[in-house]
């Protein structure tokens, strides 16, 4: 199975999602942010159009996290963000070099351990609000930090920029990030989805009903202390 999709951010502008769809494109993954609670200035309106439209959708949030707590926090950031939207998709982790140079910056060495800690950290508390759970990495970021134990416990979505695909097990692979799009000006990344995440037994009514159930399993959010944050935006 192989589904044809792309994913965005504000550094593509606004996007005419009719065009997109109308391209054959079936899925978008929208970085709905970054760090703790800071909103992609598209994400919005790309949501919306996307949910008006019918186009599914998943979200990816930055890792800027220095540690389990941190990372818990981007997490719950990520979830008030997006919880007012349809999201057939999962919720996807994106960490990479950026991130550990961010943590190196403020004073912490991303070790693999630690690494492993924030994916499953932010994975675990996306599982808790009810969507599924996935990270994003490179091979690289795979091979020197995170391995291939964590694409057994969550959705992988995996970056390789390449004509062919190596058979890494994935349930995505972003294969570009040279694509053109009808509807977006400029450069977009492509991307292959290997799982029909909508049509699948965990599906959005499921998703629905794990909401409702194990919302109470989140703390009030006003408990969670505050972290500075002054990312490098990616």
């Amino acid at each position: 199975m192989n589904i044809k999709g792309l994913d965005v951010s504000e550094f593509q502008g606004e996007i005419n999602w009719e065009r997109v769809k109308n391209a054959g494109y079936q899925f978008a993954m929208i970085r709905a942010g970054y760090g703790f609670n800071t909103i992609d200035k598209q994400f919005q309106r790309n949501a919306s159009e996307c949910n008006r439209i019918g186009l599914p959708i998943g979200v990816y949030w930055f890792c800027y996290a220095v540690s389990p707590e941190t990372a818990i926090q981007e997490a719950d950031g990520c979830l008030r963000t997006i919880r007012n939207y349809r999201i057939d998709y999962p919720v996807c982790y994106d960490i990479e070099q950026a991130s550990a140079a961010y943590a190196l910056g403020e004073g912490v060495t991303i070790t693999p351990a630690l690494a492993k800690q924030l994916v499953s950290s932010f994975c675990n508390r996306i599982e808790a609000g009810g969507y599924y759970a996935m990270f994003y990495t490179n091979r690289s970021f795979l091979d020197n930090y995170l391995g291939n134990d964590l694409a057994k416990r969550y959705a992988f979505w995996y970056a390789r920029y390449a004509s062919s695909f190596d058979g890494t097990d994935c349930g995505m692979w972003q294969y570009t990030n040279e694509g053109s799009v009808p509807g977006i000006g400029g450069n977009v990344d492509l991307d292959i989805g290997y799982i029909d995440f909508p049509a699948s037994s965990a599906g959005q009514d499921l998703i629905t009903c794990l909401k409702l159930l194990r919302r109470p399993l989140l703390p009030p959010l006003r408990h969670i202390s505050l972290i500075r944050f002054n990312p490098v935006i990616h």
